[in-house]
């Protein structure tokens, strides 16, 4: 085959230039019983990565950047560390490099083969490590050069993310227990948390259709257990796990829309399937009222409807910080720019609860501050003066008050210290009438 015309694809001439350089170009597969070779021609192995995505803070989303375009991150993707492997008609693998490590003009015996490039050894199950291989066959043909077609690299592992409405929070103390447990095969699993802002991948095996989600957690005083099934899950697909809150409609909630205990509390569980190129192949609602014993749906008067925004009775905003993204933590600090995000709480706070997971902010590294990994500033206890010294309000500044500068300007500074690392702030706000929202502030070192 000859290489076609030129599409998009990843800047590689630097990646080419080091890689084939440093290689030899005597390279040789087992030629034994073979009846002629040839050789193949590496340069034409010019990989694509379908990654664009509908998800905006993705490395992958957007299309990927033209060769003629200047290199640019994170849309262009560095294929350096790719997997490259020749494979015989036969299933056996006949030579395997990284992209950056390919002999220019390897030999191979004449036959049928195919190159297969591969982001990285797949795993059963990871946070955030998305997939992609793509593949071309070739034949080798006695005393000839061949070039092969251009391969665009798809996801190939199954990507779920999980979310909770706001409605539901409200009703369980910000999702403080919830625990969502997704399975794929036996013993392999991941657990997300109310808090959690990661997708979970897990490999498409062969026999793969089924995977399961299980709920565990407490709303409004009611403990809740259930399980339902993602079915005809393949690679490719981002399935999309949304859980609700759907009270009892024939019982009166209390005070503010606040639910009240043994009001009949049910969690309603929908999914929705995109492709990796975006378009939605379908929705699923998993757990109809129906399907749980002694529970009633909403009245459809009062329907918990995503198209009509509940009022908001706590926010967050911030003039530097991206609430949504990540954030350099080396950009904030005092006499470089503030690191702030302003907490307002419209019925006056009842509690501001903060949970440090940081990567090298350890409890050990925390405690020489006078800090530990997990606190209130509404009661801050025993971490009043090392909350305080770093510029934090506490206790009477906090309760009652509708308004609050939530500020880590000095704290970045103790981020930078311990090297290259992420950090994640989960501030938790519950104002006086229990309403609950949660955010989470991400930096990296």
């Amino acid at each position: 085959m000859k290489t076609k015309g030129i599409i998009k694809y990843i800047t590689l001439a630097g990646i080419v230039a080091t890689g084939l350089s440093a290689c030899s170009d005597n390279w040789n597969a087992d030629l034994e019983g073979g009846d002629g070779e040839g050789k193949l021609n590496t340069s034409s192995i010019l990989p694509t990565v379908n990654g664009v995505t509908d998800d905006k803070d993705s490395p992958f989303s957007g299309s990927v950047t033209d060769a003629a375009a200047p290199r640019k991150a994170p849309s262009t993707i560095d294929l350096s560390n790719y997997l490259v492997d020749v494979v015989k008609s036969n299933g056996d693998t006949e030579a395997s490099w990284t992209y950056s490590t390919m002999p220019s003009m390897p030999v191979f015996k004449v036959g049928t083969y195919t190159v297969r490039v591969r982001s990285h050894k797949v795993e059963a199950a990871e946070w955030d490590k998305p997939y992609y291989v793509g593949s071309q066959s070739f034949q080798i043909t006695d005393g000839d050069i061949t070039d092969v077609d251009p391969i665009v690299c798809k996801l190939g592992n199954i990507r779920v993310s999980v979310t909770f409405s706001d409605k539901l929070l409200r009703a369980s103390n910000g999702g403080a227990d919830f625990l969502v447990t997704v399975t794929s095969t036996p013993g392999n699993s991941l657990e997300y948390t109310a808090a959690e802002t990661r997708s979970g991948y897990f490999a498409a095996v062969e026999g793969l259709s089924t995977m399961e989600v299980k709920f565990t957690g407490t709303v409004n005083g009611t403990k809740e257990e259930f399980t339902h099934a993602l079915t005809g899950v393949e690679a490719g697909q981002h399935r999309k796990v949304s859980f609700t809150y759907n009270g009892n409609g024939n019982l009166p909630e209390g005070e503010s829309g606040q639910v009240t205990i043994g009001q009949g509390i049910h969690v309603n569980c929908s999914t929705v399937t995109v492709n990796v190129d975006g378009k939605v192949t379908n929705t699923e609602d998993n757990m109809s009222s129906d399907d749980r014993p002694n529970q009633e749906g909403d009245d459809p008067s009062k329907p918990d409807d995503p198209d009509v925004p509940p009022v908001e009775t706590i926010s967050f905003s911030s003039e530097t910080l991206d609430l949504e993204g990540w954030n350099n933590s080396s950009e904030f600090g005092p006499d470089i720019q503030d690191a702030i995000v302003v907490l307002k709480a419209d019925d006056g706070f009842k509690n501001v609860k903060v949970q440090i997971d940081s990567q090298t902010l350890t409890e050990e590294v925390l405690a020489e501050v006078g800090l530990t990994s997990s606190f209130d500033l509404a009661e801050p206890g025993e971490y009043r003066e090392g909350l305080e010294s770093l510029g934090f309000k506490t206790g009477a500044d906090v309760i009652g008050a509708t308004v609050l500068n939530f500020d880590i300007t000095q704290f970045c500074q103790l981020m930078g210290i311990y090297g290259a690392a992420e950090h994640k702030f989960i501030v938790t706000v519950i104002d006086q009438k229990d309403a609950t929202k949660t955010l989470v502030l991400k930096f990296r070192s």
